[in-house]
C-alpha cells in the first residue's frame, strides 16, 4: 500500500490533472513527462502478485510498464535508455507565472514533489511511485514513435547463481544470510529481514545451484518462507503474503471499480518431495494437499 497525503487524496477525488514522470538514470538525469509521451495511447502498468490459477507460494513476479515516446524530430536517437523511476503525479497547486513562457515545460523533482514550469504557470505535483524499471535500448530509433517496455528490478536476478566466493559467504549458511548476500551482489535493498524459516541452514552448496539462476534460488527461499518475492514500488525486495486490509471505498472514492473474487480451500496437508520423487515427507492430513518439490532448503 502506498501512503499519500490528504491533499493528494482530495485532489484525486476532485479530478485534478495527473502527470507521468519518468526519471532516467543517465548522465543527464533525463526526465520524461506527458509532453514526451503519447498520452492518447496511454501507459500500461502490470503489477502481478500471483500469475498462477491456484494458490502458489514461492513465486517471483515482475512488474512491467509500457508507454510510447514521441520522437517526431528524432530527438531520442542518441538516448541510452536503461534504468528509470516511474511516478504518477497529482496536481496540488497551479500559479500563474508570466516568466514561464516555454511551451515544453521544465520539470524538476525533489523527493516526492515535482515542479512543472511552462505555458505561463508553475504547478506542483505530489508523486506516487510505481517502481524502478529497466528498458532495453530499441534497435531502431529513427522513427516518430518509440515503444518502451520496462521491467522492474527482478531482472537483476535473471543471471546465473554466483559462487559462494562471489557472494562473499561460506557454508553452512542460513536462508536469510544467503538472501542478504544475493541482494548485496545484485545491488538492491532487502526490506524483509524477518520471515518464516529464515534460519534454515544449508550445510553445503546444493548441486542444483550450479544450474540455477538467482531468481530460481530466490523462489526457493520465498517458498520456504511461505511467501512471494517481489519488488516494492520503492525498489526494495520484499517477501510477503496476502493480508487483510481496512481500506474501504464508497461511490465517491473511485472512478472505476471491477471487483474480482477468488476462493480456495485451506491447505490441510503438505507434501515435500525431492526431484526424482524417491523421498517424501508428509505433514498433516486431509483432502486439500499442497506439494513442494525439489526445494534444497526443505530437503533433509
Amino acid at each position: 500500500m502506498i501512503t499519500v497525503s490528504n491533499a493528494c487524496l482530495q485532489a484525486l477525488q476532485a479530478g485534478a490533472p495527473q502527470r507521468w514522470v519518468f526519471e532516467w538514470q543517465d548522465t543527464e538525469h533525463t526526465i520524461l513527462t506527458n509532453e514526451d509521451i503519447s498520452v492518447e495511447e496511454g501507459v500500461a502498468y502490470d503489477e502481478v502478485f500471483c500469475s498462477e490459477t491456484d494458490l502458489t507460494v514461492g513465486l517471483t513476479p515482475s512488474s512491467r510498464i509500457s508507454f510510447t515516446m514521441l520522437n517526431g524530430q528524432y530527438q531520442w536517437t542518441g538516448f541510452s535508455f536503461g534504468w528509470f523511476k516511474a511516478s504518477l503525479g497529482v496536481r496540488l497547486t497551479s500559479v500563474r507565472n508570466s516568466e514561464a513562457r516555454n511551451r515544453h515545460p521544465t520539470v524538476t523533482v525533489s523527493g516526492n514533489t515535482a515542479t512543472v514550469v511552462g505555458n505561463g504557470v508553475t504547478e506542483t505535483y505530489e508523486l506516487v511511485p510505481f517502481g524502478w524499471f529497466y528498458a532495453e535500448r530499441p534497435d531502431v530509433l529513427r522513427k516518430t514513435l518509440i515503444t518502451v517496455d520496462g521491467f522492474d528490478r527482478m531482472t537483476l536476478f535473471e543471471r546465473d547463481m554466483p559462487s559462494a566466493t562471489a557472494l562473499g559467504i561460506t557454508y553452512p549458511v542460513t536462508a536469510l544470510a544467503l538472501l542478504q548476500a544475493m541482494c548485496t551482489y545484485a545491488g538492491v535493498q532487502l526490506e524483509t529481514t524477518t520471515f518464516l524459516n529464515s534460519g534454515l541452514t544449508l550445510e553445503k552448496e546444493p548441486k542444483s545451484f550450479s544450474s540455477a539462476s538467482m531468481r530460481e534460488v530466490l523462489g526457493w527461499i520465498a517458498e520456504a518462507a511461505c511467501a512471494v518475492a517481489r519488488f516494492s514500488r520503492e525498489g526494495s525486495l520484499r517477501l510477503l503474503w496476502l493480508n487483510s486490509t481496512s481500506v474501504s471505498y464508497d461511490e465517491h472514492g473511485y472512478t472505476g471499480f471491477e471487483r474480482t473474487e477468488y476462493e480456495t480451500t485451506s491447505v490441510s496437508k503438505l507434501s515435500v518431495r525431492n526431484a526424482d520423487q524417491t523421498e517424501e515427507t508428509v505433514l498433516g492430513t486431509g483432502d486439500s494437499p499442497y506439494m513442494i518439490q525439489d526445494n534444497p532448503f526443505l530437503m533433509t
